[in-house]
């Protein structure tokens, strides 16, 4: 192609053969450490239509695509096209046959042709300063990526995107799969579920027989329009006062919280608990900690799996609570609908609130007298933190709003 530079080309100066210094048949390439300098003899003044390139003259490497060897050159930029020219190289090829890398703020810029050469400029200021000169915006994104205002919009976008996704898209999401799963599989995983808790932590229940039965047609009688539910009595033994669901519709109620309750208010809770089932909360639970926690463990690689399944853990907790207040406001419909109180429920959870409150009171008195009667800072702290913490939301929390619904 012609070396002579094409009209409104912006300034360059050029390396004409033999011009670099070097005696004759010696490589113009250089170390990689630097591009060399200029050639000794002034380059030959531009046509009185070029203008000097803003920061001097542009030097880059250029690779013919063929060999490894790099060519030490001087661009010229123009309105339509590019000049590359150095020794054994002398090239003019149109913008439109040419991609240019995007400019970034201390990164190299590469030119790429058609036939497979390249050019690549360590110090791009003065191919950039031509460009602009020439009208050549950059890209909206190279723009973007070149603002911190920008930068820092993405970053609180991103972090609100993040935010919505977990408030609102994953538990949809969630409840939208957990409606689809077939009822085997919620058996299935209900029954496993029974099975480890009998070996591990429960023992078989001592409440009599016939009240067994009484509580069992209770719960026919509010759940006969729900499906399939199913009452389980057990020793709680760890688990202690304690009712809950699993998917398939089975409710387990612990001798501990039987002893406590009355049989209405052991209706309020088996009310509690339907809500649970039908909502499909324990399945929407698993399904929403599987994705966090396999987000977590992606985000943290190897850090260690507790991390990720704390993370999870606690993401468990906060829908739990969600989930508790769902399930007091179906069981107080329910109820009403059956012809009973939303209090009876109330009544239940002021029992638990005020045993558990006992056994906090007992504990902590117990830990005192074996440190001298000083409690540490960690121990005032507990039942605001076992509040927070806890499976379920404040108690207080959850009377107010279930008064709310006896009116």
């Amino acid at each position: 192609m012609s070396s002579t530079p094409t009209p409104g080309m912006l300034a360059a100066a050029d390396h004409e053969p033999g011009g670099t210094g070097l005696p004759p048949g010696a490589s113009a390439n250089l170390p990689p450490s630097g591009l060399g300098s200029a050639p000794s003899g002034a380059p030959p003044s531009p046509p009185h239509d070029l203008l000097p390139n803003p920061g001097g003259q542009i030097e880059g490497f250029y690779f013919d695509g063929v060999q490894s060897r790099r060519h030490v050159v001087i661009i010229t930029v123009g309105a339509d096209a590019i000049s590359i020219r150095g020794q054994s190289v002398d090239r003019t090829d149109a913008w439109s046959t040419c991609q240019v890398s995007e400019r970034t703020r201390h990164g190299p810029r590469q030119i790429e042709f058609s036939d497979g050469a390249r050019v690549s400029i360590p110090e791009p200021a003065a191919f950039n300063a031509a460009l602009g000169a020439l009208g050549k915006r950059d890209s909206i994104a190279v723009r973007m990526q070149q603002s911190w205002r920008i930068a820092l919009i993405s970053l609180a976008g991103c972090v609100l995107a993040v935010a919505a996704a977990y408030q609102w898209l994953l538990p949809w999401a969630a409840g939208v799969a957990a409606d689809q799963i077939p009822r085997t599989v919620l058996i299935a995983v209900s029954d496993q579920v029974m099975e480890t808790l009998d070996k591990y932590v429960m023992k078989p229940s001592a409440m009599p027989d016939a009240r067994q039965a009484r509580l069992r047609q209770r719960l026919a009688d509010i759940s006969q329009k729900l499906g399939p539910a199913e009452l389980l009595f057990r020793d709680g033994g760890k688990f202690g006062a304690n009712a809950f669901a699993l998917p398939s519709g089975k409710i387990i109620i612990t001798d501990q919280l039987a002893a406590m309750l009355d049989d209405e208010q052991i209706v309020g809770v088996l009310a509690h608990e339907l809500g649970h089932v039908v909502y499909r909360h324990g399945m929407r639970a698993v399904l929403q900690n599987s994705v966090v926690a396999l987000v977590a463990g992606w985000y943290m690689g190897d850090v260690s799996s507790l991390l990720a399944g704390s993370a999870a853990a606690y993401v468990n907790l906060h829908y739990s609570r969600d989930f508790e207040f769902e399930a007091d406001a179906y069981g107080a419909s329910l109820l009403r609908a059956n012809g009973m109180s939303p209090t009876l429920l109330a009544d239940a959870l002021e029992k638990l609130e005020a045993s558990h409150t006992m056994r906090r009171s007992k504990a902590g008195a117990s830990n005192d007298a074996k440190k001298g009667g000083k409690p540490d800072a960690d121990e005032k702290g507990s039942k605001e933190d076992t509040d927070y913490w806890s499976t379920h939301p404040g108690t207080s929390d959850r009377i107010k709003r279930l008064l709310t619904h006896e009116n």
